[in-house]
């Protein structure tokens, strides 16, 4: 199983996410990133979506954040399978990929949204892009 966060009591404006992400330097640097942030909280993360479909169904979370290409369950299976037990957890995949096969992918499997890691890692860490749609797809009502 994937790192487990100590959860607390959440307010209902705090964003609940699980991060998930092969490459370790990048998994702790986005919840470190987020740690930054009062609004967010992330309550797990993980290195595959092997390791992250079960603690996602059963923390449900408001967000996942999830790398496309890694090892394992490909992130599309793990969408499926995610939205078939917790439909109103949101999924953002995040990729350093810019291929169209992968974004008609996505939206095959109704992901909420999709980042580009290729902003650099100070702007990937900073507000923009990445914080920037996790905020506006975790308010999205439907």
């Amino acid at each position: 199983m994937g790192n487990q966060f100590p959860s607390s009591n959440t307010k209902a404006e705090i964003t609940r996410i699980y991060v998930v992400d092969d490459h370790g330097l990048v998994r702790d640097g986005i919840t470190s990133s987020l740690a930054n942030e009062s609004d967010f909280r992330v309550i797990g993360a993980a290195g595959s979506a092997d390791e992250a479909i079960g603690p996602i169904i059963e923390s449900r979370p408001d967000v996942v954040l999830m790398d496309i290409d890694m090892p394992g369950v490909s992130c599309f299976d793990a969408i499926q399978i995610i939205r078939s037990r917790v439909e109103q957890t949101r999924v953002i995949l995040v990729t350093a990929h810019e291929h169209d096969e992968y974004l008609e992918q996505a939206l095959k499997v109704k992901a909420n949204g999709y980042v580009l890691k290729s902003e650099g890692m100070g702007r990937w860490f900073g507000r923009s892009a990445m914080l920037s749609t996790v905020g506006c797809i975790s308010r999205r009502k439907s």
